[in-house]
């Protein structure tokens, strides 16, 4: 289960742009031409579904459908092709007019509390224990609420479909009051001694979400654009409300909107369609009459002027309120926007706010703003583009806003750099060849897409052809396409904001005192008695959700049996081969004309005092000056003739052992046939002639390393705090630890606060590193490509290899200090996490799976 929070990054839009990207993961399957089958006809019946619209995406080899469930009211889009991973998900507008969490906190007793005819407690936990779902989830936006799942399996893509479509219409939580105050919010007191204190699922997890500064940005930019509208609540839910939402209020919010006439259902893949219609009617939708439903949100009407918003959030007593504040410029977009204009915002972001090339990124680096970044949000009726400068202070808001708008009219007034225009459309274009290869989540992102329009009453297969829509934006090389859009939503656009989110030390104390004040008032307003009933309530409900499930109930969870499975794992082909004398691993598998190369080199060979050097390096390399490149023309040069280069480090562990390890520094990339020289110049140009000698240039990235390194720390604090949990007995975890945990952060923070003092030693260390690191003789090469572009790698190579070391390197010996630590830190955030882990194959037990 998941909220939708949006997290600033490089890549701006949060659907389009990862969707693209997201194409390209390693299920390189072949897509044969589809035929649809059976033949069906607009305008008929199927199974009470009539078909409204058919149209051959013939750009993603499929067929789109539209149908209409006349009886129910209920919309259902199909994209059949031959893709085995099948995604459905059903889908229900649920805007908010408060911030009780009502959409979140029913999602998850939805999801948990389990149905008619599946009534498990913690159904959606115990569904996971056994399944081979590609995914499966729920998730809540501001103004819609999905249930999606894929599986590659037939059997449990039915089954599966069966249980979402029982637990939306046909939930148990209706009965029992205890599935809201689980997962919703209920009081906890032990004793009648005891203080009083709220708990529960959604109001924790929503303490957490919150606790982050980036992540309270997305809620007060919505704030302030659309603040008579359902967007200016939270449809996570503030904790300050989610107390106030009562059981009453959610039921009535399920009868009002978990109704076929506002559901929208999507299935794609490889599937017989109209055996899935009959399921669907005479299982469910043939129950039910159309209705109407008022839940199309509210649109916002346009400012006069612009709007101000400046709020705060908490930091600790030691820290330093001094380049703390976030400072966001937002603009609101038409509503509905088509996919052109859809695509072209997200274009318009990488190369203004994410691109150090941008005349707006260096015009405001000169004036002390170093960490940049844009947020194009799609997920509303009125989407939104913002400009957002982190570490920097309130007193600076007005000159952000001074250079963000001359920046922005002197290049409506000269023109966008037609390379940087091109670049961009290529590198969009390059990851475009990928239509013919489908990922783990390819079905779920072209249902988002279709979302963006269909959820606003609009035609969800206009949103599927981004290569139109790429087609009609080439215009923007003879014409000034962008530069019009950004005088007409940016410089001349009154419905807009300035939000500032500000630090202030002691904010979390006075409000947990405000809410163990009010707790205590309420408490003391109660007879004994009615002390005891809330001690007796709490005991119930702890005994309640300690009580596991009978087997009878646990039965009725839809299973797979021997026969479901596919016997046969699916192996990816490899042959293993060399060149210039270095192993070599060619996938030989269709890729649409594009190549992909990952150099793996072995990290073992790195001393270990110099293990944070070499993440520290993948976060240099490509973004500082080399010897034909500024910094400022790498990026154009990548996405001109590449799908980008990236530098990262992977560890890859023994299965079963927490000794044994592999540590790798890999770089990967991709590129079509006639670009592959070009890409292995690039990367050859990175690798030999990087310059660390541009002093300021690195301290500005290492302060981003840093702020970015506390934004995980504060959205993903259990994954950090396992890994440190882990690294007191398992040499995995310790490497782990140095090379991106807190160690790591210690690391990076020592270099930004004594910088000039250590400046010398770190690039000496760097030098050092890649020298060792980068190095034939401890190299792996695995392509992935037909014939043509395993000729174009083998014919280019020596471009990369003769700027590549060549001596003989061996492993390191680390000797980790394994002390075991009782260790605690500090943080502004409103939950309390605590880490305990155990080797338990010291203890003579082995993990089995069961």
């Amino acid at each position: 289960m998941r909220l939708l929070v949006e997290k600033r990054k490089k890549i701006s839009s949060f659907i389009l742009t990862i969707m693209l990207l997201t194409l390209l993961v390693s299920n390189f399957s072949y897509a044969q031409t589809h035929t649809a089958e059976p033949k069906l006809e607009v305008g008929k019946t199927y199974h009470g579904f009539k078909l409204i619209e058919e149209t051959n995406l013939k750009n993603i080899e499929s067929v789109g459908r539209i149908f209409y469930h006349e009886k129910s009211g209920a919309k259902l889009l199909q994209i059949e092709n031959d893709d085995e991973n099948k995604t459905f998900t059903i889908s229900f507008r649920t805007p908010v007019d408060n911030d009780k969490g009502i959409p979140h906190i029913l999602e998850h007793v939805i999801l948990n509390g389990g149905s008619e005819k599946y009534p498990v407690r913690q159904l959606f936990f115990e569904i996971l224990k056994g399944s081979l779902t590609t995914f499966i989830n729920g998730v809540t936006y501001p103004d819609r609420t999905s249930y999606p799942f894929s599986s590659m399996n037939d059997t449990e893509f039915s089954n599966l479909m069966d249980v979402y479509l029982n637990v939306v219409f046909k939930p148990s939580f209706y009965e029992d009051e205890k599935f809201f105050k689980t997962d919703g919010w209920h009081y906890k007191i032990e004793d009648k001694n005891s203080p009083l204190e709220y708990n529960g699922v959604v109001y924790n997890e929503m303490k957490g979400a919150l606790s982050s500064p980036d992540s309270q940005l997305y809620y007060y930019i919505m704030k302030s654009l659309y603040p008579e509208t359902n967007y200016k609540y939270m449809s996570g839910g503030d904790p300050a409300e989610i107390p106030n939402l009562t059981f009453e209020e959610l039921k009535e919010f399920y009868d009002k909107y978990y109704h076929p006439s506002n559901c929208y259902i999507y299935i794609y893949g490889k599937v017989d369609i109209l055996e899935k219609l009959e399921f669907i009617n005479e299982n469910y939708l043939k129950d039910y009459n159309k209705i109407e439903v008022d839940s199309k949100p509210i649109i916002q009407k346009p400012f006069k002027e612009k709007k101000e918003l400046i709020v705060e959030y908490p930091i600790l007593d030691e820290d330093t309120e001094e380049n703390k504040a976030i400072i966001s410029l937002n603009f609101t977009l038409d509503e509905n926007p088509s996919l052109k204009t859809t695509l072209a915002f997200s274009l318009l972001g990488q190369m203004l706010f994410d691109n150090p090339a941008s005349p707006v990124v260096q015009n405001l680096n000169k004036a002390g703003f170093n960490n940049i970044s844009s947020m194009y949000f799609t997920n509303a009726i009125q989407p939104y583009i913002s400009v957002v400068a982190q570490n920097t202070n309130e007193d600076m808001k007005n000159l952000f806003e001074e250079i963000v708008y001359s920046s922005l009219k002197d290049i409506v007034d000269k023109g966008i750099d037609k390379t940087l225009i091109k670049s961009t459309l290529n590198s969009v274009e390059l990851d475009q060849r990928q239509q013919f290869s489908r990922g783990a989540t390819t079905g779920l992102l072209y249902g988002e897409l279709a979302m963006l329009s269909w959820l606003y009453d609009g035609n969800p297969l206009n949103m599927i052809d981004i290569d139109g829509a790429l087609s009609e934006l080439k215009v923007a090389l003879e014409e000034p396409y962008f530069e019009n859009l950004i005088e007409k939503y940016i410089l001349k656009n009154n419905h807009s904001s300035i939000v500032v989110i500000k630090p202030k030390k002691g904010l979390m104390e006075e409000r947990n005192k405000a809410v163990v004040e009010k707790l205590a008032k309420y408490k003391a307003s109660l007879s004994e008695d009615e002390i005891e009933k809330l001690v007796k309530e709490y005991e119930e409900l702890q005994e309640w959700n300690s009580t596991p499930n009978s087997e009878d109930i646990l039965s009725t969870i839809p299973t797979l049996s021997k026969e479901d499975l596919e016997p046969k794992i699916e192996k990816i082909p490899t042959q293993e081969k060399k060149i210039n004398g270095i192993k070599t691993l060619h996938h030989p598998l269709f890729t649409n004309g594009v190549g992909f190369i990952n150099l793996y080199f072995d990290a073992s060979t790195i001393k270990q005092e110099q293990i944070p050097y070499i993440n520290l390096l993948s976060q240099l390399l490509g973004k500082v000056n080399t010897k034909k490149y500024s910094y400022t023309q790498l990026p154009i040069e990548e996405a001109m003739y590449t799908g980008g280069i990236r530098y990262y480090t992977n560890v890859v562990a023994k299965p079963g052992s927490s000794n044994i390890y592999d540590p790798k520094f890999v770089v990967s990339s991709y590129a079509t046939e006639e670009n592959i020289p070009k890409m292995l110049e690039i990367m050859a140009e990175e690798i030999a002639n990087t310059n660390f000698n541009d002093k300021e240039r690195i301290r500005l990235l290492i302060s981003n390393i840093k702020s970015n390194l506390e934004m995980q720390m504060s959205s993903s604090p259990i994954e950090i705090g396992i890994i440190r949990n882990l690294s007191y007995y398992s040499p995995v975890y310790k490497y782990n630890d140095l090379l991106s945990g807190l160690s790591y952060y210690d690391f990076i923070v020592d270099l930004d606060k004594n910088f000039d003092k250590k400046y010398e030693e770190m690039v000496q260390n760097l030098e050092e590193v890649k020298n060792t690191l980068l190095n034939r003789k401890n190299m792996l090469i695995s392509i992935t490509g037909e014939q043509k572009e395993y000729d174009a790698f083998s014919k280019n190579l020596p471009t990369l290899l003769k700027v590549i070391g060549n001596k003989e390197v061996s492993s390191q010996k680390y000797d980790f200090n394994f002390d075991n630590k009782n260790e605690a830190f500090s943080s502004t955030m409103d939950v309390l996490f605590n880490f305990q882990t155990f080797d338990f194959t010291k203890h003579g037990y082995n993990y089995s799976g069961k």
